[in-house]
């Protein structure tokens, strides 16, 4: 054991790795809960067709936003990481073009889910009572993207362990708010804490993204930001397709469930699965 300790003492890029680890770990526990811990309470309170309910909404959620910032948020880290040491003006308004893209995006997407919620709700998953959490779950799109793209940018700098605390942070939030809202006003409280958690960690990701910059020396720039977008036709458009190719695919099979006799159960049963699924790979994932 000495000699190990005396290794990762020894060596900067094990001690790193040995410290982001251990905050990783913290971080992806904390933000893992939460999902777990509200299909148990749903369940135990309201039924396995109340945790159907929960899981198409929340599936919509999570896909929306992957799909609204997923290629933004590797063009910014990429990018913010290569340019941080050596240009660092470019990498400021590679960040800045990031969070306009990324905000852009999210509230055009928010917006199709808002105005076409009934649509969505009759139509394709035939459950007319889906189109208000829908609704509800719309804006939180917007801030679920941002804060994805925050984290981005931390990682393209580096900032594991900020992240890490972050996720901590953000994973006490939902594990308090989720559950409380559930309790008070049932799945529409579970909405609404959850886009009060997810909004409150925009606001505390913010500053510390603004510190890492300015720690590292990159002055975020929106002005001029655009001029950066051959970054984007190199980088998050292709991110983006190879998104679009395997991310709509869990939603999509959901909507083919919930389309069958007894769907929002059947939904449910699937949703639980995926949670027990989430602790097998808690390890690789880490």
């Amino acid at each position: 054991m000495r000699p190990i300790r005396t290794l990762i003492s020894q060596s900067a890029d094990l001690r790193r790795f040995s410290f982001g680890f251990v905050w990783s770990v913290l971080g992806t526990v904390a933000v893992r809960l939460t999902p777990m811990i509200t299909t148990i309470l749903i369940s135990h309170w309201f039924g396995i067709e109340a945790v159907g309910k929960f899981g198409v909404t929340y599936g919509t959620l999570v896909s929306a936003s992957m799909l609204a910032a997923t290629g933004v948020s590797l063009m910014a880290t990429r990018n913010v990481a290569a340019y941080a040491t050596t240009d660092p003006e470019t990498a400021g308004r590679l960040a800045g073009m990031a969070l306009i893209l990324v905000a852009a995006t999210s509230a055009l997407l928010g917006l199709v889910i808002f105005c076409l919620a009934d649509d969505i709700a009759n139509r394709l998953l035939r459950q007319p009572q889906l189109g208000f959490y829908l609704r509800v779950i719309a804006p939180i799109i917007v801030v679920s993207a941002l804060n994805s793209v925050q984290t981005a940018i931390l990682s393209g700098l580096q900032e594991f362990r900020a992240i890490a605390r972050l996720n901590i942070i953000m994973g006490a939030l939902m594990i308090a708010a989720v559950p409380a809202g559930l309790y008070l006003h049932g799945l529409t409280g579970a909405f609404i804490a959850l886009g009060c958690a997810y909004l409150a960690g925009c606001f505390i990701t913010m500053p510390t993204m603004m510190r890492a910059l300015k720690a590292h020396g990159v002055p975020l720039a929106f002005r001029g930001a655009l001029s950066q977008w051959r970054m984007i036709t190199r980088y998050a458009i292709p991110a983006l397709l190879a998104s679009i190719l395997y991310e709509p695919v869990n939603w999509i099979c959901t909507t083919i469930v919930v389309n069958k006799p007894d769907g929002l159960e059947q939904v449910g049963l699937y949703f639980i699965a995926m949670q027990l699924e989430t602790l097998l790979l808690f390890a690789p994932q880490i």
